[in-house]
């Protein structure tokens, strides 16, 4: 089924606009969020550390395992944030994508110029931040679990010679 240009533009020009607003809320949950966010995950990596500083200095394996279920569970509640902000930015770069595997050769010059503005738009990535430091994505969250594994050790083997 084709559809006339005036409609085809009519619906892409829809789409920009609908992709306007989203970026706007984006942001604007980023600016909302952003120092609660950096508070929680500093208050709650702290609280990781210290249970696993805990943990290595435990005898009775009912403390052990006490601890190091209060450890998985910082670490899941961690995995959920990051992947929060992982979504977005895979979302936000998926749309590049779609616009460039659409029949955009068959469209107008009007369609294909208004394609190409959604796509400008998507290929700066939205995200969401912590306290303006921290990216909320997968692989920041994979870099600050190695950190943080690699300074327990280093705190532990100070501690343990």
């Amino acid at each position: 089924m084709y559809y006339a240009d005036s409609e085809v533009c009519a619906h892409i020009i829809d789409i920009v606009k609908f992709h306007k607003y989203i970026i706007k809320k984006i942001i604007t949950i980023d600016e909302v969020f952003n120092v609660p966010w950096g508070f929680v995950i500093y208050q709650n990596l702290s609280c990781m550390g210290y249970g696993m500083l805990i943990i290595s200095n435990l005898d009775n394996l009912v403390d052990y395992v006490r601890y190091a279920s209060a450890v998985l569970l910082f670490l899941i509640y961690f995995y959920n944030i990051f992947t929060r902000g992982q979504n977005i930015i895979d979302h936000s770069t998926a749309i590049a994508d779609a616009c460039f595997h659409c029949n955009w050769y068959g469209l107008s010059k009007r369609a294909m110029k208004l394609l190409l503005i959604i796509m400008m738009r998507s290929n700066k990535k939205c995200k969401l931040s912590a306290a303006g430091a921290l990216e909320l994505s997968c692989e920041t969250f994979l870099l600050m679990f190695v950190k943080g594994v690699f300074y327990y050790l280093f705190i532990a083997r100070q501690f343990y010679k």
